[in-house]
C-alpha cells in the first residue's frame, strides 16, 4: 500500500476543465473525473510535484503555441474583428 502525503488539496467547482484549466492547475495534479459532478479534484502531493509559478507560465506558453482558441477580439471602437 502506498503512503501518500498531501502538502494541499482542493476541488474546484466547474462547469467543465477547458484547456485553461488544464494550464492554470495542471501541476497541482489535476483530476478532473474525481470526484465528478463539475468538480475535479487538485493536490500537491510531498515528494511528487511541486508547482511553481513558473510551471503555470511554461503550461500557459504550450497552450499558446499549440493552438490557444480563435475567437473575436474586441478592438478599442468596440467593433469585433478576428
Amino acid at each position: 500500500m502506498a503512503n501518500n502525503y498531501y502538502e494541499g488539496t482542493g476541488v474546484l467547482v466547474l462547469n467543465r476543465v477547458t484547456p485553461v484549466i488544464k494550464a492554470l492547475f495542471g501541476a497541482f495534479a489535476l483530476d478532473e473525473n474525481h470526484p465528478g459532478n463539475g468538480q475535479a479534484y487538485i493536490a500537491q502531493i510531498a515528494e511528487t510535484n511541486d508547482p511553481r509559478w513558473t510551471d503555470v507560465l511554461s503550461c500557459r506558453f504550450r497552450l499558446c503555441l499549440n493552438g490557444w482558441p480563435r475567437t473575436s477580439v474586441l478592438t478599442r471602437t468596440g467593433s469585433g474583428r478576428t
